[in-house]
């Protein structure tokens, strides 16, 4: 038989749709005996149809795959287009039941901490340490007092670790001590080079504590060599410090008999710098970097001068404070920047101008005006003026609760709003000396303001210490362990005193007993209570009234004021917050443990 260009030479007695249909359809034992004699005959037979064994395979029909016809002939057959129906609509149901699945799972999962948002320095335990004013008359004696205070901070790190500090704030600091001065000798270059080395150190040090340097930006010492092209009208120059024909209208100022005009002085008698000028605005920038070339984690600064070049007007420089900003800010997205001497008003919780220019708005007024005011007399006294202080805080959390009942959409910040009108308070050690509340009232209302404090909502407090005054730093933290304690609540509950709800809830019983209550989903509760009078109270408190009550285990007193007569025997013990008594002058902190 002659082959056709469209057919294997095949045999003709072997029906292509039958052998189609066995490979669809596997043969049962007899129909598989029957196959393997009729390849047996095909292959092996010297009498086959095609005359013998086959010359080449391409004589053999391999029994693989089926020709085109073959195909179409079972394309409409009715099992395999069910079959094929079939599976489509699986597919689809699987997709869809992956898609809603996914979206379940992702709905129903842990979301992050309303924490997790916020940056490193508002969740900070961070003491500043003031190493005291050196006037930088010469610059390698300046070199090597600073060092030596460097040294001194250094050798402190284990202490302040051990008592839950996790950042510093060191200074203040000539900022331009590492900047080049011009015909400096090699001994001087050689002392700054060891400076900025033992900077580096301290910045990098193995307690991983941060470390922010206190600068003074605004101002040069007057052997800075600016001030003498200054003073001389040296072209450039001349506009770079505050000059006016009348007196500044600011508290220090000095005639200067060479230029024959005033010149505006900063701290330590130092002469302003005008932001006016280019060549300011490029010397901060450049020192800035500098800086941050040493590995410290942010600079704390003052307010930066601008002088109105018509009337000679002062004003502090919002551009000066978002530059700076800036600056910090090329070292790494994490760098923190401080601006200090702002007179931050309650109305800046309404127009946010405290969140456009600075990462944190310490307020430097609050502490001194809260030590003015405290006033722990027989009537309303220090509770009016802790609900005063504390008003626009708690004002400003309640905005996003709608009501009282304990749902998730009233009770909880959410990690958008955490992170919003954020304060720095700057505040003395309960220990200190130079604490007026424990000077005139006792140990015990200054720890009770301090633990006040570090439970206001949105604010971090920065503990001052000034290492000049009490060079032992360690016989003042003795004295008073509420700090540290207070430090590592924060550190172990962000969530309560980072984020939590804050209430003011009433006292029945006192009308001159304060109290405040933090709280946070799945995390502990803290209930503040300070009695200001020199007599025994019993109280209560409303339970009903503090959120997240289903889920508390217990209410354990965990801080009494360190004075406290009764301190042993009521620290750990549950309490009724139908029945709680209080001695005079007590302060409890209260811990509602969550299951």
């Amino acid at each position: 038989m002659a082959n056709s260009p469209d057919h294997s030479p095949v045999d003709d007695s072997i029906d292509p749709d039958k052998e189609a249909r066995m490979l669809l359809n596997p043969p049962t034992d007899s129909q598989l005996h029957h196959v393997i004699q009729l390849m047996d005959r095909l292959l092996l037979s010297p009498t086959g149809s095609n005359g013998g064994v086959p010359n080449s395979p391409s004589a053999i029909r391999s029994g693989v795959g089926m020709t085109k016809q073959e195909l179409m002939k079972y394309a409409n057959d009715p099992f395999w287009v069910r079959l094929r129906t079939f599976l489509f609509i699986l597919f689809w149901v699987i997709w869809f039941a992956m898609l809603i699945g996914s979206v379940i799972i992702v709905a129903m999962a842990p979301g992050c901490p309303a924490t997790a948002s916020l940056p490193w320095w508002k969740k900070s335990s961070i003491m500043q340490l003031y190493l005291g004013e050196t006037p930088p008359t010469n610059r390698s004696i300046y070199v090597g007092q600073l060092s030596q205070k460097l040294d001194n901070v250094e050798s402190r790190l284990q202490e302040l670790a051990d008592k839950n500090v996790d950042t510093i704030i060191i200074g203040p600091f000539d900022a331009y001590i590492l900047m080049d001065a011009p015909n400096e000798n090699n001994s001087t270059i050689d002392s700054i080079n060891v400076l900025r080395s033992k900077i580096q150190s301290l910045a990098k040090n193995d307690k991983e504590i941060k470390v922010i340097v206190s600068l003074r930006l605004q101002q040069t010492p007057e052997t800075f060599h600016w001030f003498n092209w200054s003073k001389s009208n040296q072209s450039d120059y001349e506009d770079a410090y505050i000059w006016s024909n009348e007196k500044p209208k600011t508290q220090y100022y000095k005639y200067d008999v060479d230029r024959l005009q005033y010149v505006a002085l900063g701290s330590n008698d130092s002469p302003l710098l005008n932001y006016g000028s280019a060549k300011v605005r490029e010397l901060i920038h450049n020192t800035i970097l500098e800086w941050m070339k040493t590995k410290i984690e942010g600079i704390q600064n003052g307010a930066i001068w601008i002088q109105d070049p018509t009337t000679g007007e002062l004003n502090k420089s919002k551009e000066a404070e978002l530059d700076m900003k800036r600056s910090v800010k090329t070292a790494g997205q994490n760098k923190v920047f401080l601006i200090t001497d702002q007179q931050l008003a309650e109305s800046a919780f309404d127009d946010g101008e405290e969140e456009a220019s600075f990462d944190m708005a310490p307020d430097s007024k609050f502490w001194e005006d809260l030590q003015k005011e405290f006033k722990p007399d027989p009537e309303k006294g220090l509770k009016e003026l802790f609900e005063r202080r504390f008003a626009p805080y708690i004002e400003h959390d309640q905005k996003s609760m709608n009501d009282q009942n304990k749902t998730e959409s009233d009770i909880l910040v959410t990690r958008e709003n955490v992170g919003k009108h954020w304060r720095a308070y700057q505040i003395s050690h309960p220990s200190d000396p130079i604490n007026r509340i424990n000077r005139e009232w006792g140990l015990s209302m200054a720890e009770g303001a301090l633990i006040a404090i570090y439970m206001m909502p949105r604010v971090t407090p920065v503990l001052q210490f000034d290492l000049v005054a009490i060079p032992d730093i360690q016989s003042v933290l003795n004295k008073s362990t509420i700090p540290e304690k207070m430090l590592k609540l924060r550190q172990d509950y962000p969530e309560t005193f980072l984020a939590g709800r804050t209430i003011l809830p009433k006292v029945q019983g006192s009308s001159t007993i304060f109290a405040l209550y933090r709280g946070a989903k799945k995390d502990n509760g803290y209930l503040l209570l300070i009695n200001q009078q020199t007599k025994q109270q019993t109280i209560s408190i409303d339970s009903n009234e503090l959120p997240y009550q289903d889920t508390v285990i217990s209410r354990r007193v965990i801080l009494v004021n360190s004075d406290s007569q009764t301190k042993d025997s009521i620290i750990g013990i549950d309490i009724n917050l139908g029945q709680i008594k209080m001695d005079a002058k007590q302060t409890l902190l209260i811990e509602f443990s969550v299951n």
